[in-house]
């Protein structure tokens, strides 16, 4: 009962505690960023839920760039951090 969940990665920085990660979305599952990593025995930083530990509000997940078509005018939106 399944469905299919692929997602690419690309590590950045290490700091001595943390990566930076870049994601690519694949396929756009409920948690799937979350559950993926904590399966991959990488759980995101303060995601209790997945298995990270608790540091302050919050997890360690930020979108960077966001695109979607305008529903009532057909404009295709772009955002980016």
């Amino acid at each position: 009962g399944s469905k299919r969940c692929e997602l690419k990665y690309s590590a950045g920085e290490f700091d001595g505690e943390f990566t930076d990660v870049d994601v690519k979305l694949l396929t756009g599952r409920s948690h799937q960023i979350r559950a993926q990593f904590s399966h991959a025995g990488h759980p995101l930083d303060g995601d209790v839920k997945y298995g990270g530990k608790k540091r302050g509000d919050g997890i360690g997940l930020v979108s960077c760039y966001l695109s979607f078509t305008h529903p009532t005018t057909g404009e295709k939106l772009e955002f980016t951090v």
